[in-house]
Formats: structure tokens, C-alpha cells, sequence
């Protein structure tokens, strides 16, 4: 979720994507959800209970809702910050660092999601994870360019379709997706035993 080392940083902001640029971190990862209103915002969690000192269900609430409240740090300190959008975040990203959106398991939808990547003309610096072969299909139906990011045990769609970075972690077989010419990542907070 972005610079999890600097705990006065809070997760899936534009100041946790700041750090990461000057660190010179290659990719960030990011997480999406979508407001009552239909706007992409970025929190892991449906609800803004963890992340702001706010209360409630993201996709129940207004984006002037969600902005009221402030993004809280790791120790859950409040910061001068709110929750940003997906444009938001991408544009503090574009040109500047690759990111990885994990929205296939969140409430926001492909089309929601990838509207806003092509938008800012970030297709090609933009990976898309996908937690099921079927998203991974959806998202190559929209756009064949599109940087679709599986597990090692759903990447079926991607085979033939060019060279994916596929994601494993300790329970996870890696064999015959390097055989099909994937490029093969760690889920390091897994394989640490689920350390942040």
C-alpha cells in the first residue's frame, strides 16, 4: 500500500507515493474502491474505519463525505490528508513510478477502474491485478493492451497474449507459469509470514 516502512506515512496516499519517488522505489501498489457517487478512490478497506477518523461504507458514501474526514498515519495518528481518487493518485504517480492496482477483489469494477487509467494515458504503466482468470479475461476484453497482473494459478487468459508479470507466494506452485513464459513476482508480506 505504498512506503509501509514509514509508519508516519498513511497507506494509499499521494505522500506514501511521494516517499516512494524519492526512495526510488520502481512500483507502488494501490487499492480501489468506488463511492455511492460512482467516483474510484483509493483505500483498501471498504469502509473508512481504519484508514480516516471517519466512520462509514465507502460505497455508501459521497466523495464530499469521504473528503470530509482525514487520512489517518500508521500509528493512527490524523494528517493533514484525505482519501484521493484514482485520478488523483495516478496523476501524483504518472511518469514518475509504475503502480499496481489490486481492485479485483474491491468494489470498484473494471470498467470504473480502467476508464480512469486510459483517461490519463496510462495503460502501459498501470498493471491491473486480477485475483481470478475470469477478471484477467474481463480486463483483456476491454482493452487487449491492457497490463493484466495474475496469480501464478490464474494467468489461463494471458498465455499466447505476450510475456505478464504473475503473482506467487509460499503455497503457491510457480513451475508452469515460467514454462508459459511468464515473469514470475513474490508476495514478500506472505512469504515473511504476513508481516507489513
Amino acid at each position: 500500500r505504498a512506503n509501509s516502512t514509514n509508519k508516519s506515512i498513511p497507506e494509499n496516499s499521494i505522500s506514501a507515493v511521494e516517499e516512494c519517488i524519492r526512495l526510488g522505489v520502481d512500483m507502488v501498489e494501490a487499492d480501489t474502491q468506488l463511492t455511492l457517487d460512482g467516483v474510484v478512490v483509493i483505500c483498501h478497506d471498504q469502509t473508512i474505519d481504519r484508514t480516516t477518523n471517519g466512520t462509514g461504507d465507502i460505497t455508501q458514501m459521497t466523495l464530499e463525505e469521504i473528503k470530509s474526514y482525514r487520512l489517518l498515519d500508521r500509528e493512527g495518528n490524523i494528517t493533514t490528508e484525505t482519501m484521493p481518487t484514482l485520478e488523483e493518485y495516478l496523476k501524483a504517480a504518472r511518469g514518475r513510478i509504475y503502480v499496481n492496482l489490486d481492485y479485483s477483489p474491491r468494489t470498484a469494477g473494471t470498467e470504473a477502474v480502467f476508464s480512469v487509467v486510459r483517461k490519463l494515458d496510462m495503460v502501459q504503466s498501470v498493471l491491473l491485478y486480477c485475483n481470478s482468470a475470469a477478471k484477467a479475461q474481463e480486463c483483456l476484453s476491454i482493452d487487449e493492451n491492457a497490463q493484466v497482473y495474475t496469480w501464478a494459478t490464474a494467468y489461463g487468459p494471458l498465455v499466447g497474449k505476450g510475456i505478464y508479470f504473475v503473482q506467487y507466494n509460499s503455497n503457491t506452485a510457480i513451475g508452469s507459469a515460467i514454462k508459459d513464459g511468464m515473469v514470475c513476482t513474490v508476495n514478500t508480506s506472505s512469504v515473511a509470514g504476513g508481516s507489513k
